[in-house]
């Protein structure tokens, strides 16, 4: 493998991942996504709403089964 990167690969890939964000944009906005929500999100801020997903998950597995 080489150390080198090839400028056509890297400029497709650029524009690849710009298409996919303009996508992901464009179907986000068609579901009624407000576009405030779609603007990047301090990295606290996911760890906060991760650990009570998390939390919610032991509690719902704590749970007894109801038969």
């Amino acid at each position: 493998m080489s150390d080198q990167v090839d400028p056509t690969s890297l400029v497709l890939t650029m524009f690849m991942v710009a298409f996919l964000r303009l996508v992901d944009a464009m179907l986000a906005l068609q579901a009624g996504i407000p576009i405030d929500k779609l603007r990047p999100r301090p990295l606290a801020e996911l760890d906060e709403e991760a650990r009570q997903y998390v939390e919610q998950i032991i509690a719902a597995r704590k749970e007894p089964l109801n038969p």
